[in-house]
């Protein structure tokens, strides 16, 4: 907000965070003009403004770019929020959509870029369909990356991810955790959530016969003995 000391020749001239803004009179010589700044790129720094005049007879006013008590605006970045992750279970031969219900935001309305790590890549994985239209990429290490973007469009995304665990690696009767990592970077603050802990029971999987066995051709008084085609062999 500010006063010009005589009747101007239409509206100020304003520029905020090297954008131009749009004023507004409010009554008689004063105005107001109001920008969002997003912190991306500015954070710890000083908002730069100036404002131009022109009076009644045509002449130009020298340009402000201070405050007249000295006030000035400095952005600070805040961290991005990462809500609504939570515990789960499953069987190892069953998928589940681990961030179905997480919500990504910055306050600042910076871009973000989003990682997701298991804690042991042995333990399993996102299925590749749903990965692929999700557009993260698989870095082969156990760690999951989604380049820069909207925190919405990264909230779209993470909620796409489906954990497949691997299947008999541990054995009956026990449960293994696994632990998966979010961290979302705004580019000067990285958010981390290591809540999703998924424990993984193994399925009582039905037992199988392989190879083929035959019985061997025996008199009345002997007793048959099964041999499987690679004993044979």
């Amino acid at each position: 907000t500010f006063t010009s000391s005589e009747t101007l020749v239409g509206l100020p001239s304003v520029t905020i965070a090297g954008q131009a803004v749009t004023s507004t009179n409010t009554g008689g010589n004063s105005y107001t003009a109001t920008y969002t700044v997003s912190s991306n790129g500015y954070s710890g720094t000083q908002v730069a403004f100036t404002v131009d005049i022109t009076d009644s007879s045509g002449n130009a006013g020298i340009q402000v770019s201070s405050s007249t008590n000295g006030s000035m605006v400095t952005l600070v970045n805040t961290s991005p929020v990462i809500a609504g992750t939570a515990a789960g279970s499953i069987n190892d031969n069953a998928t589940l959509p681990l961030f179905s219900a997480v919500t990504l935001a910055d306050a600042n309305i910076d871009d973000v870029s989003v990682t997701v790590t298991l804690d042991s890549q042995a333990k399993g994985a996102f299925t590749s369909a749903l990965l692929t239209v999700s557009g993260f990429t698989d870095n082969g290490n156990g760690s999951y990356s989604l380049a820069s973007n909207t925190s919405a469009v990264a909230q779209a995304a993470i909620r796409q991810l489906v954990f497949l665990p691997t299947a008999n690696r541990i054995a009956w009767g026990t449960t293994e955790i696994t632990t998966l990592t979010i961290a979302v970077n705004d580019g000067q603050v990285i958010a981390s959530d290591a809540i999703t802990k998924i424990t993984v029971t193994p399925a009582n999987d039905a037992p199988t016969i392989s190879g083929q066995y035959y019985m061997l051709a025996t008199t009345e008084d002997e007793t048959s003995i099964p041999l499987r085609v690679s004993t044979l062999l």
